[in-house]
């Protein structure tokens, strides 16, 4: 993550699809629909192979065991949640079950610990198993494959992507999900041996066609001029014809915006189809493998530590703050504009749920006065027991197809309901798709300033994922982040700023520190203050800092001391 090096580096291009392919939709569509059954028979040989792992690790009785003691631990959460839905969060009487909880997680705890403790002797005693299980499951990912009728670039890419998901799911303890198939999807083709860029855009590739572009497609001063130049069209291989093994292409209007260096190797090509709202959106992913950029002068220019986080402040939602050893700060904000627009899809999907819960209501109040024909009762039963709106809208679907005698008033009530969801609905996805890549815009031009201005940047490294996991019922304090997290991005903000110092030969260094917050970077003390609540601090020593400041100048200063590089400038008067 932070400060590899390597002969070269990875950049992804991604190119906007004017309108829907022109040629193989049909073949595209399929083989997207073939990767997904070929990654759900993974999951299925997967978790085949980890339930007789598992049974090697432990005996039938150890395994039952487990189960009740999970299904007990998921049904007292399953009653904490109905109580405090019930009779409130913070008044809801909920000791009793809580108390249950802890005893269950403490007896559950302890039986894996004495499974633990014999798993090294019945590992080695299995080891033999263990290499069987391993060849039985690489000869039915094989076969999985085979069977698939993948061209060989979409099912490479499956295994690939399973390959390493499965291992990121045992050493987080957790399990592969299936995909669903609903239309969206990608296709993909690779480069073992990469493909330079100037031959992608003649007609001699096997796998990717590109249609050459004037430079005057980004050179132009009217924007009008570039718009029409950058049009093109891309041709991907999709499969091969069954006889002949000739090439079947997915042609598609792209928009080449900015050029690809003329140095660099493709290395895999992807399209991307996914829905938006009522539309669906394409997108050209292009991997391209670049030599390293010029190292720069050492010394020539400052060095800046960046404190990311967010913090509700008068002038919007502060996202990062910065400090260099010039003395210089600033801070990056998502403006109260953004914000409120974000609070208008929150709105918007509020509106959404109460609509849906009268609605439904009412179909289920007029299903219980009524008589309702057998092929309307599983649809029927589905909207009971489901809450998610498709439920509702396949019932009309088929309710508009088989009508019942007297339904007037309450199947025009489900039109008139159907009709302002989508309205809603539409309005919510495409508000919020406008705002992430307004974001992503904003993040992309303060990295291209950090790397224009800065030698070095100093980020502090700390597990993001800690702050979106969501704690157990049982758990009295909330989890921390909640909205803003979501609409501050850190992970992508820091993501995208790692991406701007690989490609400009800028070093990115990854900084532990400690207590960045609450040490004063004048004195050193560590006081114990209520961070959430206050920005402005003073300290037992007299000094008076904005806390991200603060902890800006300690990352600065961990970071200059981590690689041995001078002192910060002081400036006193920018610090208070």
């Amino acid at each position: 993550m932070f400060g590899r090096k390597s002969k070269g580096f990875i950049q992804m291009y991604e190119y906007g699809c004017r309108n829907r392919p022109v040629a193989g939709l049909d073949v595209a569509l399929d083989q997207m629909e073939r990767r997904i059954r070929l990654w759900n028979r993974f999951v299925e040989i997967e978790r085949e192979i980890r339930r007789k792992a598992r049974l090697l690790l432990s005996d039938e009785a150890e395994q039952r065991e487990i189960g009740e003691l999970q299904t007990r631990i998921s049904t007292l959460r399953s009653s904490i949640l109905a109580r405090r839905k019930t009779e409130g969060r913070n008044s809801a009487a909920i000791e009793d079950l809580r108390k249950a909880v802890l005893e269950s997680r403490t007896e559950l705890a302890a039986l894996m610990t004495r499974i633990k403790l014999t798993r090294n002797e019945r590992v080695i005693r299995s080891k033999a198993a263990f290499k069987a299980l391993q060849t039985e499951r690489a000869e039915q990912v094989k076969q999985a494959q085979r069977d698939s009728m993948l061209y060989w670039c979409n099912y490479d890419d499956v295994r690939h992507a399973y390959e390493v998901a499965r291992v990121r799911v045992m050493r987080e303890g957790t399990e592969l999900r299936e995909h669903h198939w609903n239309g969206s999807g990608r296709i993909s083709v690779r480069f073992q041996r990469g493909l330079p860029v100037h031959t992608a855009f003649t007609r001699r590739g096997l796998r990717l066609q590109i249609e050459p572009v004037r430079e005057e497609a980004w050179t132009a001063s009217v924007r009008n001029v570039r718009r029409k130049l950058s049009r093109s069209r891309v041709r991907i291989r999709v499969a091969s014809t069954p006889n002949s093994q000739l090439p079947v292409w997915l042609e598609i209007p792209v928009v080449i915006h900015r050029p690809l260096p003329q140095d660099g190797i493709i290395r895999s090509a992807a399209l991307i189809r996914e829905r938006l709202a009522l539309s669906w959106r394409y997108r050209l992913i292009l991997t391209v493998a670049r030599p390293n950029p010029p190292a720069r002068v050492s010394g020539e220019r400052p060095s800046v530590a960046i404190d990311v986080g967010w913090r509700v402040t008068p002038v919007g939602l502060r996202v990062a703050f910065w400090a260099d050893t010039l003395g210089s700060h600033g801070d990056l904000v998502i403006p109260p504009s953004d914000l409120a627009e974000f609070a208008k899809i929150r709105e918007l999907w509020s509106i959404l749920d109460k609509h849906f819960t009268e609605i439904r209501a009412a179909v289920l109040a007029w299903r219980g006065a009524n008589q309702i024909p057998e092929g309307l009762l599983p649809h029927f039963g589905r909207v009971a027991e489901s809450q998610l709106r498709a439920s509702l809208l396949r019932l009309l679907d088929e309710w508009q197809r088989n009508r019942i005698s007297g339904d007037d008033e309450i199947f025009e009530r489900l039109l008139t309901w159907r009709k302002k969801h989508i309205h809603l609905w539409t309005w919510a996805v495409n508000l919020r798709d406008q705002l992430t890549r307004r974001r992503l815009e904003h993040f992309r031009h303060f990295a291209a300033t950090l790397v224009k201005e800065y030698e070095t940047i100093f980020l502090e490294k700390f597990d993001l994922r800690s702050f979106s996991r969501i704690s157990p019922p049982e758990v009295a304090t909330r989890s921390f982040g909640g909205k803003f997290r979501v609409i501050a991005a850190p992970g992508i903000l820091r993501q995208v700023i790692e991406n701007a110092g690989r490609r400009t030969a800028v070093r990115v260094e990854g900084i532990k520190a400690r207590n960045t917050t609450k040490a004063c970077h004048v004195c050193g003390r560590v006081e114990e203050w209520n961070v959430a609540k206050q920005i402005v601090h003073t300290c037992i020593c007299g000094a008076t800092w904005d806390q991200d400041h603060n902890a800006a100048v300690q990352i600065l200063r961990a970071g200059q001391a981590q690689i041995g590089m001078g002192t910060i400038r002081e400036n006193p008067a920018v610090m208070s």
